[in-house]
């Protein structure tokens, strides 16, 4: 299972639960007090579990720090891309019929992700110079879609957030690994301190 072990909070409890395992087998094959390996087994379990939840604020941070350089390097590419194809869009949407104006809001309140923000802003502001019933809900859909923040949407940005989305909403002893899905495609489980130990 230390395979599927993404990160190293995971990969330590993996070792701890092989570690208790091993103590326990050995004080059974001693045929120590049955109470006190319980006991043992246990305390054991409750501080891998105590440990992990310290190790899961770590890989809070540590996504936190990636979003950031994500957010920078999506940033530094915006400042160095050629914007002259923006700006024809842009002025190509002063010169639309309100028609063909609505009709591009339009495609982009069905799909709002993947769209350059600066060219969505221009977008809904000539639709509100325009005074369209299609502005405030172009508005809506990019603000609830996070549009300013397309890195997020990437691929590495969806993986980033459900990482986090899991370590701050895990119930005490789970943590991520890395399994496969029905269809064979590399994806994260959820593994839980004790189920590994019962194993």
């Amino acid at each position: 299972m230390i395979e599927g072990a993404k990160t190293e909070a995971a990969k330590n409890v993996i070792r701890q639960v092989d570690e208790l395992k091993s103590i326990i087998k050995g004080m059974r094959a001693r045929q120590e007090y049955p109470q006190h390996v319980k006991e043992v087994e246990a305390e054991g379990i409750l501080a891998i579990k105590k440990e992990l939840l310290t190790a899961s604020k770590a890989e809070v941070d540590r996504i936190n720090t990636r979003i950031a350089q994500l957010e920078k390097e999506y940033k530094k590419a915006l400042r160095e891309s050629d914007r002259s194809e923006i700006d024809s869009i842009i002025t190509r949407y002063h010169g639309m019929t309100d028609k063909e104006l609505n009709a591009e809001a339009l495609k982009v309140i069905t799909n709002p992700l993947g769209h350059d923000p600066v060219l969505m802003d221009n977008l809904s502001a000539e639709l509100r110079s325009r005074k369209s019933d299609n502005h405030s809900i172009l508005r809506d859909k990019l603000v609830n879609a996070d549009y300013l923040r397309p890195y997020l949407h990437s691929d590495e940005g969806k993986a980033l957030l459900k990482e986090k989305s899991f370590y701050e909403n895990a119930k005490p002893g789970l943590f991520l690994i890395e399994g496969t899905n029905i269809m064979g495609k590399p994806e994260l489980c959820a593994a839980d301190v004790q189920g590994l130990y019962d194993e």
